[in-house]
């Protein structure tokens, strides 16, 4: 893809904007921002905590193993607890749930906004909306996906409140 704009009248190359990181092309470190977070640690730490097929076995309604997909949900709430709110959750929540099967264009409105909410935080909560942007991608216009979707996201913010740390010990 060529690029054109104004580079060009203060005799930078035409055709590539000058790199955040100085290293023209190299994807990985452009992904990376300045606070070590990345789409490709994000995605080692989703499928550490959710399994490789992670996209599968949360939007699929028959479970491998229920269990162990409450025990996954549960693990990765706790270790979000510290670093995430109960509002910042919540409030993504809502929107999620009011999503309706008759419109499910709006779930793809939603991504844009959660990209605005990730701007705005910190590795953990990025990490989670890398996740949820990933599903919402993978849902496919099918009404039992977004049924599991919404049932995944309520599941991480019940267990997310039952690890929530007390009080004034944050």
């Amino acid at each position: 893809m060529i690029i054109m704009s104004h580079y060009s009248k203060h005799g930078r190359d035409k055709q590539t904007p000058p790199s955040r990181s100085g290293n023209k092309g190299n994807q990985s470190e452009e992904n990376e921002n300045h606070s070590g977070w990345s789409e490709e640690k994000a995605l080692e730490e989703i499928k550490e905590s959710f399994g490789a097929n992670y996209v599968s076995e949360i939007l699929s309604k028959k479970k491998s193993d229920y269990n162990d997909y409450i025990r996954r949900v549960k693990a990765y709430a706790e270790g979000t607890a510290k670093e995430i709110t109960t509002t910042q959750l919540r409030n993504i929540f809502s929107r999620i749930k009011k999503i309706k099967i008759s419109n499910l264009d709006d779930l793809h409105v939603l991504r844009p906004k959660l990209a605005f909410v990730a701007g705005r935080s910190d590795k953990k909560m990025k990490t989670l909306v890398f996740l949820l942007d990933v599903l919402i991608t993978k849902i496919d216009d099918d009404p039992e996906k977004l049924c599991q979707f919404q049932d995944f996201f309520e599941a991480i913010v019940a267990y997310h409140k039952y690890y929530e740390p007390e009080k004034g010990s944050k």
